[in-house]
């Protein structure tokens, strides 16, 4: 009875909240046909849960939201991975769909008015790529070209809809209604991932990072004819570093970042005529699959060594860095979004997402298991969702935040405190899902697990004295405590 309490209040007070929502939608990786991750909207400021969806999978993969859906592949094998559809509010499944029947995995790439653009993804360099009803999940139809996307692939839209891909050494211009496809061009990507197409809107102008022989290059492209107009050479400053994994970003003001990974960070204008380097920045450690993004004001966040840069967006220079927040710092998948405040959403490519003021000071943490290369995906209201191994946790802005908070929750309890030996959490009751995180002063982990009812030993290991902060969810709502570790003096 309790539960079907709680289920009737947040529809209550979920609906009225429809009519007044503020909308956003993210179509691809990164959000914005740039894909540089930023929204006009207020984000969590708090790991305040809206809802926590539990369902087998294996790791977190790439979401896009569009009104009230969202969508992603729940993967549980190479032949088991299907696309599935949720409520952005709620969390409730709406339709789960197999496009491959069984022999490889259901990729989606994008959402745009209605449509779920879904590759058959066999890594085959001949896939099938099809568009789903946003509503239902019925086909509409299955597009006569055949491409050839990584796993973490997205596609990109210009402002009049049409869908740019990389197909089989090409990318395409796709019509979203019918499938068909209104011209390519041929393009020679990175070998992982790095061949995706970004596009600026005001200049309808498109821009892939290429290699030839061995030599990056920058290049633009007319989106209205498919002619390469003119390319730029991206410097190896570091010969023998890493291949680029992810696609590059363009900012609203049409500066192109390129992203080398583990060599430099490089950002080009375009004044119509010719690509110019603006400047260079080195980097350190390898960053593959990350996505950087921009800040409201233009700072650019990108990875280094385990830890996020805000670099100045004139001339490249280092202001700000967060803590480390990948536990291999040589090998860190960041994928970041930012909010109308500038607050900065970090995925770690590992068990967590992290939020940071603008000047990437600590602001929260919360554990979301097998992160992989799910970034913080924003929708409708600014709600984030990130997508784990065998969940998807949404994360609600203050206006809705506030209303979500239920009275009579279950009795929970920490003891001792202060406490020189591993307190014990006790839960009286505790949903499937639940988990907790320690977190040290500095906002750095210090133990995370599940959560059961009865006892649970929080392990604090070997960190010293001193105060720590407890965040658990029940899976009722989020909990917060604060513990003292004093010194044992036998």
């Amino acid at each position: 009875m309790l539960r079907l309490t709680i289920y009737i209040y947040l529809i209550s007070v979920v609906q009225p909240l429809a009519s007044k929502a503020q909308p956003f939608n993210w179509a691809n990786g990164g959000g914005q046909p740039g894909r540089f991750g930023w929204i006009n909207l207020q984000g969590p400021t708090s790991d305040s849960l809206l809802w926590t969806h539990v369902r087998p999978g294996l790791f977190g993969m790439p979401a896009y939201t569009e009104g009230n859906r969202m969508v992603t592949m729940r993967f549980l094998s190479l032949t088991n991975a299907p696309v599935e559809c949720y409520e952005l509010r709620t969390g409730l499944t709406l339709w789960s769909v197999d496009i491959t029947g069984g022999t490889g995995r259901s990729l989606p790439v994008g959402l745009r008015n209605g449509r779920v653009f879904v590759v058959r993804y066999t890594e085959s360099q001949n896939d099938s790529l099809i568009a789903l009803d946003v509503q239902n999940g019925n086909r509409l139809w299955a597009s006569p070209v055949r491409v050839n996307p990584y796993i973490t692939t997205s596609a990109t839209f210009d402002s009049a809809g049409q869908m740019y891909i990389e197909g089989n050494g090409v990318i395409y211009r796709i019509n979203p209604i019918t499938g068909a496809s209104n011209w390519q061009i041929n393009t020679i990507p990175f070998a992982s991932g790095g061949g995706e197409m970004s596009i600026h809107p005001p200049s309808h102008t498109g821009y892939t990072h290429e290699q030839i022989g061995g030599i990056s290059y920058l290049w633009a492209t007319d989106l209205s004819t498919g002619i390469k107009k003119y390319n730029h050479i991206i410097t190896d400053t570091y010969p023998g570093g890493p291949l680029p994994q992810a696609p590059l970003m363009v900012g609203p003001t049409g500066i192109i970042f390129v992203h080398k990974q583990g060599d430099n960070i490089s950002a080009f204008s375009d004044d119509g005529v010719r690509l110019q380097l603006l400047w260079e920045t080195p980097i350190m450690g390898s960053a593959p699959f990350s996505q950087p993004c921009l800040g409201p004001s233009g700072d650019v966040y990108v990875p280094s060594g385990g830890r996020v840069l805000r670099l100045n967006p004139t001339t490249g220079a280092p202001i700000d860095s967060s803590p480390i927040i990948a536990s291999n710092p040589d090998l860190f998948q960041m994928r970041a979004s930012t909010d109308a405040e500038g607050t900065v959403f970090v995925t770690n490519g590992e068990n967590a997402v992290y939020s940071f003021t603008p000047n990437l000071q600590f602001r929260w943490m919360h554990y979301v298991p097998n992160v992989n290369t799910c970034a913080p995906v924003f929708g409708t209201d600014g709600i984030v969702v990130v997508s784990g191994g065998g969940v998807i946790k949404a994360f609600a802005p203050p206006q809705l935040s506030s209303t979500i908070i239920e009275n009579d929750r279950p009795n929970w309890r920490v003891f001792p405190n202060p406490a020189t030996e591993p307190p014990i959490l006790w839960v009286d009751d505790a949903r499937e899902g639940a988990e907790y995180t320690l977190f040290d002063v500095g906002g750095r982990v210090i133990t995370s697990g599940p959560v059961h009812q009865g006892s649970n030993i929080l392990n604090w290991g070997v960190a010293p004295p001193g105060l720590y902060h407890l965040v658990f969810w029940d899976g009722w709502q989020r909990r917060t405590a604060k513990i003292m570790r004093i010194p044992n003096t036998y």
